[in-house]
């Protein structure tokens, strides 16, 4: 908004003029300042934006290690688990054959 001179105030008038005049230039400061704020805090949130995003990738990427862990860890499991069924199979079978053939009677 152009503001005139006030030339065309006499008195009481002038000093009114020059008051909103003052007042004026207050509140185009204030709102630069704002204006200036509001630019800073939406760069920030772009920052916050972009350190969230590295941070659920980077959160996921560990999760997905985690379940890849737990995946290998179970199948090591898994074959102690069949490894150890074939060693009890083959304990029985033999205990069945020293039955068969009296080897270990008491």
């Amino acid at each position: 908004m152009e503001i005139g001179n006030g030339e065309e105030y006499h008195g009481e008038y002038k000093q009114l003029y020059t008051s909103l005049v003052e007042i004026s230039k207050d509140m185009n400061n204030a709102l630069t300042e704002v204006k200036k704020s509001s630019l800073e805090v939406k760069a920030r949130c772009g920052q916050c934006k972009v350190m969230l995003h590295r941070f659920l990738s980077q959160g996921a990427t560990e999760q997905s290690g985690s379940i890849d862990q737990f995946s290998q860890t179970m199948d090591q499991i898994s074959q102690q688990v069949q490894s150890t069924a074939k060693k009890a199979e083959h304990a029985y079978s033999l205990g069945n054959r020293d039955r068969r053939c009296g080897c270990h009677q008491q």
